[in-house]
């Protein structure tokens, strides 16, 4: 019986396993008619992989590929033609908050990716009505004001405040 070895960088390892750990998230999807192709999964560790390298950031870990994939695959506005593209570009999306925030110190710490991703979903379910450029535009841009000075995200000083969607997601991830 002969032996073949394989030779694998470490770095084609881990991409290797990554993509593996997103493809078993399909049990989850698939309830809801989505799936990821071994290639759209290959494809989202890539983007991960691209967009930590263009903010400075490492991460180690569950990342938070699967959480948006657990966070976002219910959602009305998601389809089997346009599931993996929104998915890469909600990863874009989360770590250009990340940075845009610059993780932001809380009471208890730093604001959780749980609680990023939550007021994401709120802004792409509600306002944005699953429209990728409102959530990476303004709307991103008042989660991320609201992390960076506590504020409401609608807070203008000439008008009375009114609640908006990311009040009560705000006062959420402050507790």
């Amino acid at each position: 019986m002969a032996f073949e070895i394989i030779s694998m960088s470490p770095l084609a390892f881990i991409n290797q396993h990554a993509a593996g750990e997103i493809l078993k998230m399909n049990d989850l999807s698939s309830r809801f008619g989505l799936e990821l192709t071994p290639a759209q999964a290959e494809d989202l560790v890539e983007t991960r992989a691209a967009t930590l390298i263009s903010h400075g950031r490492i991460e180690f870990g569950r990342g938070v590929t699967e959480k948006l994939i657990e966070a976002f695959c219910d959602s009305q506005y998601l389809n089997t033609g346009n599931y993996a593209e929104t998915l890469n570009e909600l990863l874009r999306i989360f770590y250009d908050l990340k940075a845009e925030s610059r993780d932001v110190l809380m009471v208890d710490g730093l604001i959780s990716d749980d609680g990023i991703i939550a007021g994401i979903r709120k802004a792409f379910e509600t306002i944005c009505q699953g429209s990728i450029e409102l959530l990476a535009g303004r709307e991103g841009m008042k989660i991320a004001r609201t992390f960076l000075y506590d504020y409401a995200p609608d807070f203008n000083e000439d008008h009375n405040h009114e609640r908006s969607y990311l009040d009560d997601w705000a006062d959420e991830w402050e507790q």
